[in-house]
């Protein structure tokens, strides 16, 4: 049987998380140290390896009676991050 759609994201975001950590850790390890790192890095870190938003939403689709009424439940911008995070890079759109 196909997994569902939360199972999907859920699958999905672990998928990202594992493949930017290396890079991830290394740039957290340097701020620690109180090393500089490029404005690229601090903007990715920031950005594209800043998963929060999309962790939250998860919880709380997974919250939900069910997947649909959870997602009917999300404003617009969780919408996009429930879109955006169904097209990761290794996850099948």
């Amino acid at each position: 049987m196909a997994p569902g759609p939360l199972e999907v994201l859920k699958r999905g975001l672990a998928k990202f998380s594992k493949s930017i950590k290396d890079r991830k850790d290394a740039l957290t390890t340097k701020l620690q140290r109180k090393e500089t790192i490029s404005s690229a890095d601090e903007h990715w870190l920031d950005q594209e390896a800043n998963t929060i938003d999309e962790q939250c939403i998860i919880d709380k689709l997974d919250e939900a009676s069910d997947y649909e009424r959870g997602l009917a439940k999300l404003d617009d911008a969780g919408k996009a991050i429930v879109k955006k995070s169904s097209c990761m890079p290794t996850v099948r759109c």
